[in-house]
């Protein structure tokens, strides 16, 4: 059957020897957003065929569950297509008789444009615990209706949940949401500064790096440090450029658009009202 498959097309293909293994594979892929078509042999006086099939469906109820049935099975399949199962093929296989059980499936998604980007969309989402409709849209080139659609059905089965509007900032040249922040030193404007802690020493004045100050000697007046908070202070988390020794409190922060590269202050960004999804954890 793998070597059917893979002549269709198929190249992430499981072959599971119990029950047991095929739920908890079927489970890892459902948690990585992704669909899977299951062909599923049973004996045919196995009962548990009705509790495996009730258990992929409450995972995931469009799940497309394939039953491999022996000639002289039809009470167990009948009741499994009615809890829903998708259909029934018979043993022994054949390869028309699996092209044209995926020939089906696949007349039930008609727009193949729709299906690739929905395929997109789980694995970005894979990669990230939080998305907007407006970042998906412009990441994936499609439109946001189809996004939010497709999000909207990911709530409906406790995958993603919309957490509401949110502002984002957008390229004040192009309009993409697709912006790059970065930090700068505010005298030199480049990116090379560490984070540092500082100690000013009140009798002299003198603010320099803790590690100047070695065995709490002033690295300025020479005279040795006493008592936190009396006759010093530590300035914690501030910034050292590595270019000009410029120290400051905070970075300046501009933007740039990885569509267009246009450079921008915050001051001058555009914000636009999106729609934020979060991902549920199971």
């Amino acid at each position: 059957m793998t070597s059917m498959l893979k002549k269709i097309g198929f190249n992430k293909i499981k072959f599971c020897e119990n029950t047991e293994q095929g739920l908890h594979i079927f489970k890892q892929i459902h948690e990585n957003y992704e669909e899977a078509i299951i062909f599923l042999s049973f004996i045919s006086d196995d009962p548990s065929i009705m509790k495996t099939v009730l258990s992929i469906l409450d995972t995931n109820p469009h799940t497309k569950i394939i039953l491999l049935k022996s000639p002289e099975e039809n009470n167990l399949t009948n009741k499994a297509l009615v809890q829903g199962a998708y259909d029934v093929l018979e043993m022994p296989l054949s390869m028309p008789k699996i092209t044209s059980i995926i020939e089906k499936i696949k007349q039930e998604y008609p727009d193949d444009k729709e299906y690739q980007t929905q395929s997109i969309i789980q694995t970005l989402l894979s990669t990230r615990k939080n998305s907007s409709v407006l970042e998906l849209s412009e990441l994936i080139g499609t439109n946001s209706k189809a996004i939010k659609e497709f999000l909207e059905f990911l709530e409906s089965n406790n995958k993603a949940k919309n957490i509401g509007k949110i502002k984002i900032i957008s390229c004040t040249s192009c309009k993409s949401v697709l912006v790059e922040q970065h930090f700068l030193c505010p005298n030199c404007n480049l990116e090379k500064f560490s984070q540092k802690d500082l100690i000013e020493h009140y009798s002299c004045g003198n603010v320099s790096l803790e590690s100047k100050y070695e065995n709490d000697i002033c690295p300025n007046c020479k005279k040795e440090l006493t008592a936190l908070g009396v006759d010093y202070r530590k300035i914690q988390e501030y910034f050292i450029c590595d270019e000009c020794n410029e120290q400051f409190a905070e970075p300046k922060s501009t933007y740039s658009c990885k569509k267009c590269n246009t450079e921008f202050s915050l001051n001058k960004a555009k914000l636009i009202e999106t729609e934020k999804f979060l991902l549920m954890n199971e």
